[in-house]
C-alpha cells in the first residue's frame, strides 16, 4: 500500500557528554531549506547534563527556538533514547529523522529526503549519502569547513554470510553508488523514516546497543517497508566510536575481525558481538533461507567465535546473555510479508 505525502518531520538527536559538535550540527539543522520540522533533543548525561547547560549558556537562541524541544533523563543508550524521542513526536508529524550529533548537514539535505519519499510513495525510508567530516578543520574555510570527498556510508550492505558493512566507506566519492535506488537499510547515524513504518516494527530493539540499525533494517524489510538511497541528500559525519570495515570483500575473516576490533573498548566488542548474534536469531533463524546461505552464516560465526576464544574470550560470555534472553521469551519478531529472495537480492557473494 502506498504511503501519504510527508509534510512535517521530527528530528531526534541524542546528546551525551560530547558538546564539541553542537554549534555546527544544530546550526546546520536549524537552517535547512525544509522548514516544517521540530527538533527533539535528549540529554542523557544524567550526572551533569553538560550539553543542556552548554546550550543554555552559549546558544539561548537554540533553546528558545519554538521548533526545539529538549528532554533530559538517564542514559538510555542509542536504541531506547531514540524510542523515547519517537514517543514525544507531534501528532502532526509524518516522519522521524534519526540523526547523530557528530555531523553537519547540507542546507537541502532534509528537503531532498522528503522530496524523494513524496515522489516515490512505495518507499518508507530514505537514506542520504554520508561523507567524512574532518572536524579538526571545521572552522577552516580554506578546507571547506572540514568536509571531505571520502564516503562514510551509502547505506548498509551485506554479504551472503551476513557480514555487514557501510557501502563505500573510506572510498573517494566518484558517484560509483549513485545509481542505486533501493538498498537494504540505512546507517543508524542518519535516516528518514515514515512514522507508520516505525510504528509497524516498534522502532529500535532496546536489547541492542550496537548493530541495532542493522536489526531495524532487517525488520523493516520483513515488514515490507522499502528503503531508498538518495545520493543528492548530503551530510558529513565525524564517526566517533568505531569504524565499520567498509566493503572489504577480499579481506580474510581473521583480518576483518582484527581490523574491526582494533582499539575498541571491551564493552563495544561485547555489544557488537551480542548485537550480531541477536539480529541473526531474530531475522534469520527459523526463516526459509537456502541451506547454502545458512551454512555460510554458521561457518562465519564458528570462525569468529574461534578467533575470539583465542584473543577476547570474555566477549564469548555474550552467548550466555543471548540464551537467557531467548529463554525469557522477550524477543519480538516481525511476521514476514516478503520472501527470503527479496532479502537475498541485497547480498553480495
Amino acid at each position: 500500500m502506498s504511503e501519504k505525502n510527508i509534510k512535517k518531520i521530527s528530528i531526534g538527536i541524542i546528546l551525551y557528554k560530547n558538546i564539541k559538535y553542537l554549534e555546527a550540527c544544530l546550526s546546520s539543522l536549524l537552517h535547512q531549506t525544509h522548514e516544517n520540522f521540530e527538533l527533539l533533543l535528549r540529554d542523557q548525561d544524567e550526572d551533569s547534563f553538560e550539553a543542556l547547560h552548554y546550550l543554555q549558556k552559549n546558544f539561548p537562541e537554540i533553546i528558545n527556538d519554538p521548533r526545539v524541544k529538549i528532554f533530559s533523563g538517564k542514559n538510555l543508550m542509542h536504541s531506547a533514547g531514540h524510542n523515547a524521542l519517537f514517543s514525544e513526536i507531534s501528532k502532526t508529524s509524518d516522519a522521524y529523522l534519526c540523526a547523530s550529533n557528530d555531523m553537519i548537514y547540507e542546507p537541502d539535505c532534509i528537503e531532498k529526503l522528503v522530496e524523494h519519499l513524496n515522489k516515490n510513495l512505495q518507499y518508507s525510508i530514505a537514506v542520504p549519502k554520508l561523507k567524512r567530516w574532518d572536524f579538526t578543520h571545521h572552522r577552516d574555510e580554506n578546507k571547506n569547513f572540514g568536509k571531505t570527498n571520502f564516503i562514510d556510508s551509502c547505506g548498509i550492505g551485506l554479504f551472503q554470510n551476513h557480514h555487514f558493512f557501510d557501502i563505500g566507506q573510506g572510498e573517494v566519492d566518484t558517484g560509483k553508488y549513485d545509481n542505486r535506488k533501493e538498498i537494504f537499510g540505512g546507517s543508524g547515524a542518519l535516516f528518514l523514516a515514515r512514522k507508520s513504518a516505525l510504528h509497524a516494527v516498534d522502532f529500535f530493539d532496546e536489547n541492542l546497543h550496537y548493530k541495532n540499525d542493522i536489526d531495524l533494517a532487517y525488520r523493516l524489510q520483513w515488514a515490507g517497508k522499502k528503503t531508498c538511497f538518495v545520493p543528492s541528500a548530503l551530510a558529513f559525519h565525524d564517526r566517533q566510536v568505531c569504524n565499520s570495515l567498509g566493503n572489504s570483500g577480499n579481506m580474510g575473516l581473521i583480518q576483518k575481525i582484527i581490523k574491526n576490533n582494533a582499539n575498541k573498548p571491551l564493552w563495544v566488542k561485547e555489544s557488537s558481538f551480542f548485537g550480531h548474534l541477536m539480529l541473526l536469531y531474530k531475522n534469520v533463524y527459523g526463516y526459509n533461507f537456502p541451506f547454502s546461505i545458512q551454512y555460510k552464516i554458521f561457518w562465519y560465526i564458528v570462525r569468529a567465535t574461534g578467533f575470539l576464544l583465542l584473543t577476547e574470550p570474555k566477549v564469548l560470555l555474550q552467548y550466555i546473555k543471548i540464551f537467557r534472553l531467548i529463554f525469557s521469551g522477550n524477543i519480538q519478531k516481525v511476521q514476514p510479508k516478503i520472501s527470503t529472495l527479496q532479502i537475498l537480492k541485497f547480498c553480495k557473494k
